[in-house]
């Protein structure tokens, strides 16, 4: 698991790139979640009206095979907690910066 954070200092842009075999996983979890641009600037959009649920605010990128995520380093993100295996062949396999 991975709380929300930014990786401001380093750089423009984030990166993830998949090495898991998405459909084989022998785990729960592993998604990378990203906050969704409109929610650091939440009160200028508000709407008493309707509520907001998870994917109001936050995106979920599973971790598939091959998959390259690039992504604004200035957005807060994070992991799913990983849940199953400790096997590093059937675990969540990741190169990321």
């Amino acid at each position: 698991e991975q709380a929300l954070h930014a990786d401001v200092p380093q750089g423009p842009f984030a990166y993830v790139l998949s090495l898991t075999r998405w459909d084989e996983r022998a785990f729960t979890g592993g998604e990378t979640i990203i906050m969704q641009p409109q929610v650091l600037d939440y009160w200028r959009g508000f709407d008493s009206s309707s509520g907001l649920e998870f994917s109001d605010l936050l995106t979920s990128v599973p971790a598939r095979f091959n998959q390259l995520t690039v992504f604004d380093a200035r957005l807060p993100h994070g992991v799913r907690r990983v849940e199953g295996t400790r096997d590093p062949r059937r675990a969540r396999l990741v190169l990321h910066g």
